[in-house]
């Protein structure tokens, strides 16, 4: 196991892969990560004069095509699943589109009409559901977190959660609900978008049916990064997705495969088109940093964080009410606090260079992104935080 430590450390080396001007500290990963230094050099090549004076070229044209599986491939070690599975999109909404109507599409009876989520998801991810259940004829059923288990009842198409609560920042356990998914006669569609870059996240050893997530915040492919998507091999060929690209029943014989440089992957027949080029190559260049990292001393990097932070906070700044799990491998790599003034907490902390997040005005929420916060952040932080309270 790669050792969690400071000086030459891992950590140290990524952190030095970004840009972070002098007395910033940047807690806000779990909104929008930090573009790397290298995305910014990937795009001004692009940009340069010449630099893409091939556009029309065929070559250009092909390699960009498949340039979202490229960049799938180097998503799939972070999620646990093999490469040639995981492909690129434009939005999250639109990939979780894909995959729920893809996996209601297995089922032909009349039984099984319900999309089952929780009251935790983001109100985005629910105006899709609803959008989704009234386009294809399913019910959506909403319920508490807490009864998810009590709830897959044998009229369940599909349970669609996030892996990581984001109200909460409590972690699910993929493995055990994919389990009583299943037993229930049920699929799974996994959002890992407060997951995938900061968590050990094994989707093929719990045998999980769908997932999708966002590459903005722990995958730090910067504000409106597009979103991944990933369908288990089981039955990827069966599948008939609301919405259909140009590759989704593309032919592929021996002697077409033979002659096609980039052939069609299975994965190809939940693909809409290409997202933006741009967007897709300042991606590319900050996975690239992914490549030969330890996850679980990504994991347990996050949660020392948390932890470290968690009991500064504990013995400095008293009023804030912790929501989140308080043991390290209950939760994502975020900690959630309440205050009924958490919007102007937030503000004042970002006079002070401390950038966090405020998901709802009474909510206050920490990310740590492993590859560039340490334990030096957490000191100015605390200190921020405990004047920013000492003002109200």
């Amino acid at each position: 196991m790669t050792r969690v430590s400071e000086d030459g450390s891992i950590f140290a080396r990524s952190k030095a892969a970004f840009d972070l001007p002098d007395g910033l500290v940047y807690l806000a990963g779990s909104r929008f990560g930090l573009m790397p230094r290298s995305a910014k050099e990937r795009l001004c090549r692009l940009m340069m004069p010449g630099g893409a004076a091939d556009l029309g070229s065929e070559r250009f044209t092909a390699d960009w095509e498949d340039l979202p599986g490229r960049i799938g491939d180097k998503i799939a070690p972070l999620i646990g699943v093999r490469q040639g599975e995981v492909t690129l999109g434009e939005t999250l909404q639109l990939q979780l589109f894909q995959a729920i109507s893809a996996a209601v599409s297995l089922y032909t009876g009349p039984k099984r009409t319900v999309v089952l989520t929780d009251t935790s998801n983001s109100a985005s991810d629910l105006a899709v559901m609803e959008g989704i259940a009234r386009a294809l004829g399913c019910r959506l059923r909403v319920i508490d977190p807490t009864r998810i288990c009590y709830c897959l009842c044998d009229d369940v198409a599909v349970l669609a959660m996030s892996a990581v609560n984001v109200q909460t920042a409590e972690r699910r356990d993929i493995a055990t609900l994919t389990r009583l998914t299943h037993e229930a006669g049920a699929l799974t569609v996994w959002d890992l978008s407060h997951a995938v870059g900061a968590l050990e996240i094994d989707l093929a050893g719990a045998c999980a049916d769908f997932a999708v997530g966002r590459t903005e915040q722990y995958l730090n492919g910067g504000p409106g990064a597009p979103a991944f998507l990933w369908a288990s091999n089981r039955f990827i060929d069966r599948v008939t997705p609301a919405l259909q690209g140009q590759k989704a029943d593309r032919p592929s014989s021996p002697d077409q495969t033979a002659a096609d440089p980039h052939p069609p992957r299975k994965i190809d027949r939940l693909r809409l088109g290409t997202p933006s080029l741009i967007a897709l190559t300042a991606l590319d260049a900050a996975l690239d940093l992914w490549a030969g990292l330890d996850l679980t001393a990504i994991s347990q990097r996050a949660g020392a964080l948390g932890q470290a932070f968690l009991a500064e906070v504990d013995a400095h700044c008293p009023g804030l009410t912790l929501i989140s799990p308080r043991i390290a491998a209950a939760r994502g790599a975020e900690l959630i606090y309440h205050h009924p003034k958490a919007a102007h907490l937030t503000q004042s902390l970002q006079a002070q260079g401390v950038i966090a997040d405020c998901p709802a005005p009474d909510r206050l929420r920490i990310g740590f992104a492993p590859l560039y916060n340490d334990f030096s952040d957490i000191d100015p932080a605390v200190r921020a935080l405990e004047q920013a309270l000492a003002t109200l």
